[in-house]
């Protein structure tokens, strides 16, 4: 999907330069009085197209290299495993979520990597804003993960907490989690969200 928003975009660009090549020497031999049949002329033309192309060639290089780059980290996320996960780093796991709300329709924002009050992603979905905690942990997460991410969910202004892991709850979460109707993803969950976003089409 990337690709196809490449080459209207170089077009606009190149249509632009053409157009900037024009404009600039009738402009310019207005002011100084110099004809295209000049060798001034034609020096100056072959400056400013040199310029330009340059300076198009270059946009449209960045605009091709960054489109690969979203491609190969596309394809990266979606070949992704839940296995994978528990090699990840705290903050790779993180923007990888990202990606996964995204994808499932959530309008995403990240919280600052420190102080962030036991939140670490804020999501919005029509009339729901929901404080997310997230652990990649190796061991099962325990209450206090639910009671951190309920008290960033009034921080930040949200109506619903969660906590999303690569892992599972502790009985403490769980029953803590259904006194304060907080959401709990755990591993079985994550793997279904993995599974959809692997299964999403080109």
């Amino acid at each position: 999907m990337k690709t196809s928003l490449t080459c209207p975009v170089g077009l606009f660009v190149l249509g632009f330069g053409i157009f900037l090549i024009i404009f600039f020497f009738a402009w310019v031999s207005r002011r100084i009085d110099i004809s295209i049949g000049t060798t001034w002329g034609w020096a100056l033309l072959s400056i400013l197209i040199l310029t330009i192309l340059i300076s198009i060639s270059t946009l449209w290089l960045s605009i091709s290299i960054t489109s690969r780059y979203n491609q190969e980290l596309a394809r990266k996320h979606k070949a992704v495993q839940v296995t994978n996960i528990d090699n990840m780093a705290g903050v790779e796991f993180e923007r990888y979520l990202e990606k996964l709300l995204e994808y499932r329709g959530y309008r995403v924002q990240m919280t600052k990597a420190s102080g962030d009050f036991g939140v670490d992603i804020v999501a919005s979905n029509n009339n729901d804003r929901f404080a997310i905690q997230v652990k990649r942990y190796t061991t099962k997460v325990s209450r206090r993960a639910i009671s951190d991410a309920v008290a960033g969910m009034y921080h930040y202004g949200c109506n619903k907490a969660v906590v999303i892991t690569n892992h599972y709850f502790t009985p403490g979460a769980v029953k803590l989690a259904q006194s304060t109707n907080c959401i709990l993803i755990d591993r079985d969950a994550l793997t279904k969200w993995i599974i959809e976003y692997q299964g999403q089409s080109n």
